[in-house]
């Protein structure tokens, strides 16, 4: 969000930070400040459309404190009428705990681990839950590229997926 390095503003130990006590430095700006400047509406979304069956989960874990002025809505349904946005949405997938599929979950005996785990039961389990975490997450990425679509928004928007 700053487009510096943790250690260039004191907030590489993650979740140390989290008071007032360990604020953003002065001159530090997110990202989200200058695309304000430059015209756009920023959302951290966390309302999406009811019938995609899940929200964002507006997540702003930065490890400084911020002033909750980083973005100007957290409601999907602001921004085809704000143009043009940026919007973030933030899933909780891959996080964990992990949590196994209801449906179809993945065979601990069946998974590949990599070469750095120790081939044993209980990190086959997690490796996985994992996995299963990850095909949910793949489910949502598709639903929120198919809502970009139905709504029109495709040919205007670019799609950044970090992990």
């Amino acid at each position: 969000m700053t487009g510096l390095y943790q250690t260039r503003i004191g907030a590489q130990n993650h979740r140390s930070h989290r008071t007032r006590k360990f604020a953003r430095p002065a001159g530090v700006r997110l990202i989200t400040e200058r695309l304000r400047e430059a015209g756009y509406f920023t959302a951290n979304v966390r309302a999406l459309p009811p019938d995609l069956g899940f929200n964002g989960a507006g997540k702003t874990d930065w490890n400084f404190f911020d002033n909750g002025k980083a973005f100007d809505s957290a409601k999907w349904s602001d921004l085809k009428s704000h143009q043009p946005f940026y919007a973030q949405v933030n899933l909780h997938e891959t996080h964990r705990p992990y949590y196994r599929a209801a449906k179809n979950p993945t065979d601990p005996a069946k998974v590949k681990l990599p070469p750095y785990l120790a081939d044993d039961p209980i990190i086959r389990a997690d490796w996985a839950a994992y996995l299963d975490e990850v095909a949910v997450l793949d489910e949502k990425v598709g639903a929120l590229l198919r809502l970009i679509d139905s709504e029109g928004l495709r040919a205007n928007t670019v799609v950044f997926f970090f992990s």
